[in-house]
């Protein structure tokens, strides 16, 4: 498991090349950098093919804009909207994972078809054990009225758990209709079937797919093996003093007791201010909040005032085996600085 960062090609006009970002699970952060007057618009899709918005960038010469971006998505491209555009560049990160993402084939439905449709068995898709967090629904095309997903456990009672509303649309200045791009349908819901009903009909070619989340079968904290953290705030530490930030306990012995193991730390960190802002991962304390009995296994560092992603895996080591505490630390160079760490993980094996 690391932390990945994905550069996704910034066009001058139109659209841009897509990028795959279907490694990247849970909640992503997006920056979009440069200046410009207007407006950029990230398409994301489940297919490489049927894209719509998922996030929009408005600036009128703002630099530097971030938001989030919890869907799962195969890939995501860029459609301009802006002018006195100066070195704006997007890139997506997050955690990778490949595999957890998984998605749907695209269902189609004709212009004319109206009423329920087959529903979808999810378990075909997606594991039994359920989804990690939520299923999101992608759907372009042309239709009056609605498209209500309906969900159930049993394929036998349906319930709505949400629609895609086609609002009255202008035509345009040729006299045609305009293809519906619709934001991704978040789907919170527990079901196993999911159900397309056309409440009105049809009008032009209309896709319709699901992206959802797994988790991965991976021991989890405690476990010596693997500790993860998503800390959409994040942990921070100010000035020169070094402070523990996260804290985990574990037990070695679930490793092979000897054998050479390594720490590797993954994360997002921030620095605000004038100094240098530094994480070190201990392993070894056994009395929690103190860092003694620990030996520094991985360690990184950002320059001021910036922000970046880092994957470090520090030298191997026998390993002691036993329980014992790891430890994330934080501290700045200079007394003004802050040190932000987030969307962290650590794996030793």
């Amino acid at each position: 498991m690391t932390i990945a960062i994905v550069n996704v090609p910034v066009p001058l006009s139109g659209e841009g090349a897509s990028a795959d970002i279907s490694a990247l699970t849970g909640e992503k952060t997006v920056v979009l950098s440069g200046t410009f007057e207007g407006r950029y618009v990230l398409l994301g899709s489940h297919d490489d093919i049927n894209f719509v918005p998922v996030l929009i960038f408005d600036a009128n010469g703002e630099e530097s804009i971030k938001k989030t971006l919890p869907e799962a998505l195969r890939s995501v491209k860029v459609r301009v909207g802006a002018i006195n555009a100066s070195n704006v560049t997007l890139n997506v990160s997050g955690t990778s994972v490949p595999g957890e993402n998984l998605f749907t084939p695209s269902v189609t439905f004709l212009p004319g078809m109206s009423g329920p449709q087959p529903a979808i068995d999810l378990f075909a898709v997606f594991p039994p054990t359920g989804l990690e967090r939520y299923i999101n629904g992608i759907c372009r095309g042309r239709f009056s009225g609605s498209l209500v997903c309906e969900g159930s456990l049993d394929a036998i009672h349906f319930n709505p758990c949400g629609s895609f509303r086609a609002d009255p649309q202008p035509a345009s200045l040729l006299g045609g209709q305009p293809v519906l791009e619709f934001s991704p349908l978040q789907i919170c819901a527990q079901i196993r079937y999911l159900r397309p009903v056309i409440d009105g009909i049809i009008l032009a070619p209309t896709t319709l797919s699901l992206g959802g989340n797994t988790p991965s079968a991976s021991p989890g904290p405690g476990s010596g093996a693997l500790i993860e953290l998503s800390d959409d705030e994040g942990k921070v530490a100010s000035g020169l003093t070094e402070v523990i930030l996260y804290e985990w306990a574990v037990n070695l012995t679930d490793l092979t007791v000897g054998a050479n193991i390594t720490v590797q730390l993954n994360s997002i960190i921030q620095a605000l201010g004038r100094g240098n802002a530094a994480f070190r991962v201990y392993v070894g304390a056994t009395t929690p909040g103190n860092t003694t009995g620990g030996t520094v296994r991985a360690s990184t560092a950002t320059a001021s005032a910036s922000e970046i992603t880092d994957t470090v895996t520090g030298a191997a080591f026998a390993n002691p085996g036993g329980p014992c505490l790891v430890q994330i630390t934080g501290y700045g160079d200079d007394a003004s600085t802050e040190s932000n760490i987030r969307g962290v993980s650590v794996v030793i094996g």
